[in-house]
């Protein structure tokens, strides 16, 4: 296989870069570490010749990347701005690479998918599901990404996922994606076990606009975050939020502590119920539609099969596996 200068990135000064992959790679781990030799040594060469690497790609810049003092580099304004953009390049090569051999190994029934899912929502019943995908294609392995809000968007829109599944306004405005409706679920009012309204099962909005909110906070909740404020907006309140948590374990953790309450899917919504309570609010329309979405002019029959699967689960299945998971939580305890 000859393919020259398949890693060449740009042109510079009418002659072709020396700057590949590989040496951008170098220069990222002296960045990271700071240091020639921790670079050298996981990248299995000499101090002497990452140093002429580094040398080499500055001068074929025309531009200093690094100071030096006390035995420590340290990333000069350019080379940080290099430094940021290689990073991009680099996560879109290795993007681009992993593409092309699943779809290369998709055809012999091998290779991988990549399944983005929250962690604030249960996804127990991919179990049956991946069993039947499993028995036609034994040797692709689904694998399921936790991620935020914001991450699953991002990746799903660098095809970092092949398919993800999360509340559907997270997706709205991204190119190339395929979109499918599965289920509605209303938004609860989650309290601690100790609060005066886990007496209830039901409340009205009168009754929690003076509730202190615990939300996650804006870079992992992405969009999900401005939803939730308009959501409340729209049936005339202003939430009072009293404090931020940095992931979706970390804020039902906080109404556990009863550090104050949360909104969160009724049905869907992970939390522990043998410390908290899910209230349905009588008087707040808002519902929460969750949605998969996957690669639009994607050829790959095992993706294809595994959306079917998914699809006809929430069509034929979901509602009755959702009140035995309900019934199974109950009896146990948690949820």
């Amino acid at each position: 296989m000859s393919y020259k200068y398949v890693n060449d990135l740009y042109y510079q000064k009418g002659r072709t870069s020396l700057m590949n992959i590989l040496r951008m790679r170098y220069f990222i781990d002296v960045a990271k570490f700071e240091n020639i030799t921790k670079a050298a040594q996981i990248n299995y060469i000499s101090q002497t010749a990452m140093s002429q690497q580094i040398a080499n790609i500055e001068h074929e810049l025309e531009i200093k990347l690094f100071t030096r003092n006390k035995g420590h580099l340290h990333l000069t304004d350019a080379g940080y701005s290099f430094y940021k953009d290689c990073m991009h390049i680099l996560k879109d090569y290795d993007s681009a690479v992993r593409h092309a051999q699943n779809i290369w190994n998709h055809q012999f029934g091998q290779g991988e998918l990549y399944l983005g899912i929250l962690g604030s929502s249960t996804f127990s019943y991919l179990d049956d599901i991946l069993v039947s995908f499993n028995d036609k294609y034994p040797n692709i392995n689904v694998k399921l990404v936790q991620v935020s809000f914001a991450s699953m968007r991002n990746d799903l829109e660098q095809g970092n996922l092949d398919l993800a599944i999360c509340p559907s306004f997270n997706f709205s405005g991204l190119a190339n994606i395929n979109c499918m409706d599965l289920y509605d679920d209303k938004m609860g009012f989650l309290v601690p076990i100790t609060h005066p309204l886990a007496r209830k099962d039901s409340v009205y909005i009168s009754d929690i606009i003076h509730e202190k909110i615990i939300m996650t906070d804006a870079a992992w909740a992405g969009m999900a975050y401005e939803k939730m404020l308009d959501s409340r907006r729209q049936v005339g309140y202003e939430p009072i939020i009293s404090e931020t948590a940095a992931s979706a374990i970390i804020h039902r953790t906080l109404v556990a502590f009863g550090r104050g309450c949360a909104f969160l899917p009724e049905h869907m919504g992970i939390y522990d119920n043998r410390k908290c309570k899910m209230l349905h609010i009588i008087d707040d329309p808002d519902v929460q539609t969750t949605s998969l979405a996957w690669q639009k002019n994607t050829n790959s029959p095992p993706l294809l099969y595994l959306v079917t699967l998914i699809q006809n689960f929430f069509r034929d299945e979901f509602k009755d596996w959702l009140e035995e998971y309900l019934e199974f939580q109950k009896e146990n305890e948690i949820i």
